[in-house]
Order: structure tokens, then C-alpha cells, then sequence
């Protein structure tokens, strides 16, 4: 009858979405400085945020069915993408990777933690994929020819009865998603620091908006101080039509 309508909706969002459209609720999260570095030009990145906000972070991985990263997170970083708070719950790890380049002995693909999902381009490696097959990675073709297709990452996703995804990979993946409007929901952790630097690495890179009207704006949101840092959570509204 509409009581807390706003409220009911933000409650069962990843469900709705994936009940009408079949397709994951797809959230991306960032932490970076105030000025948008993930990283210094040196690629350190270690801490940005605090303690407390990387805990909520594993709350959020709790939270979701996938964890979505690119393969130069997985090759810089060696990431484990797991959940580390108390009766977590591990997300299925998922791998972009348009050449099948990911290292046999990283962390996603040797530790056996959990599901290691990798999505690549037509040009992939023949023998890297019987490699990873090996260890018991699933491999899923997407229709990009030298580049993974996000769309068909998402639909792909969709048809395997994945209903919510974090994407926590750089700039550019963030950028391939939410230039394709396919990101749902965004989380961004902001700490009071600035690095600078016209080489350190921001969490949004790609081709970027031509007109500032295009920009995409974030609605309904909400700022929550975590430790030292401030999680600003919101709904991006997409201002310009796709190609």
C-alpha cells in the first residue's frame, strides 16, 4: 500500500533486480584518497583507508554472491578476494582477463578459498585456459574480441544464478561497467589524504563524459563516517543515452 515504499525497495534491491531483468545487482566499490588516487605513481597502495573501513569492506564482500576484479588487480596486488570476518561467507572470485595472462600460482587460482570464476575475450590462450582448467577454474568466453565484454559478463553472470556482484577491480574496470550503465549501486570510501600525482592511478578512468551534463549522478545518497574515513553510498542516475 506504498508504507516505507523508499525503504521496502533499498531492502530487497538485489532481489528485485534479479527476479525482473534475471541479471546480478552489480555494486562497485572503491577506496581511495580525497584527490581519487588508489594509488601512489609508485603503485604503493597499502593502506589507503583505515582499519575499520577495510572491516566493512568484508562486510559488503559478505554481502554479495561475486566479487568481480580485473586480472592487473590479481597480478599487482595477488589478492585473495575472500571474506575474512567471523562465519563469512566467500564470495565467488571473478576474473577478467581478456588474454588468460593470470599467473598458475596467484592466490585465486592455487589457494583453493573459493570459486574462481575467469572471463575472457575470443583471443584467449588455448593452452592457459586447459592450464586453469586443470586447477578447476571455470573459463566463460564473453563477445569481445580483444577485450572482455561487460555486458555479456553480466548476462553470462545472470544465466549462473549469480544475483549480486562487487566490482572492487582499477579504474578502467569500474569505468567498463559504468560506462555501459551496468552498475546498480556505487560505494565509494574517501580518507582525508592526498597524494597527487598526474600518474597515480584514480578509481575512475576510461574514456570519461564529454559535456559535464552527461556525468552520471548519484542519487539518494548517504555519507557514514567509518573510523577516519567517510563511505559515501549511492544510485547512479545515467544522464546520456548509449551508443
Amino acid at each position: 500500500v506504498g508504507v516505507m515504499e523508499e525503504e521496502s525497495r533499498k531492502m530487497n534491491e538485489v532481489f528485485n533486480k534479479f527476479i525482473v531483468e534475471q541479471k546480478p545487482f552489480m555494486t562497485m566499490k572503491a577506496g581511495s584518497t580525497l584527490d581519487g588516487k588508489i594509488a601512489t605513481h609508485t603503485a604503493d597502495s597499502k593502506w589507503i583507508t583505515s582499519a575499520e573501513a577495510r572491516e566493512d569492506v568484508h562486510n559488503l564482500r559478505n554481502e554479495h554472491m561475486g566479487i568481480l576484479v580485473g586480472v592487473n588487480t590479481v597480478i599487482e596486488d595477488n589478492p585473495e578476494l575472500t571474506t575474512r570476518i567471523s562465519n563469512g561467507r566467500n564470495p565467488i572470485r571473478i576474473i577478467l582477463d581478456s588474454t588468460l595472462r593470470i599467473p598458475l600460482d596467484s592466490k585465486v587460482v592455487s589457494d583453493g578459498q573459493a570459486t574462481t570464476w575467469i572471463f575472457t575475450a575470443q583471443t584467449y590462450d588455448q593452452k592457459a585456459k586447459d592450464e586453469l582448467e586443470k586447477r578447476g577454474i571455470s573459463v566463460y568466453h564473453t563477445a569481445g574480441i580483444t577485450h572482455v565484454d561487460p555486458k555479456d559478463v553480466v548476462r553470462i553472470l545472470g544465466e549462473k544464478q549469480v544475483s549480486s556482484v562487487l566490482i572492487e577491480g582499477g579504474g578502467t574496470i569500474h569505468a567498463a561497467f559504468l560506462e555501459n550503465q551496468l552498475v546498480d549501486k556505487v560505494e565509494i570510501y574517501i580518507a582525508p589524504k592526498l597524494v597527487g600525482g598526474t600518474q597515480a592511478p584514480t578509481f575512475l578512468e576510461g574514456a570519461g563524459v564529454n559535456l559535464m551534463r552527461d556525468a552520471v549522478d548519484l542519487e539518494n545518497l548517504q555519507i557514514t563516517q567509518i573510523g577516519k574515513d567517510f563511505k559515501f553510498t549511492g544510485y547512479p542516475k545515467y544522464n546520456r543515452e548509449l551508443d
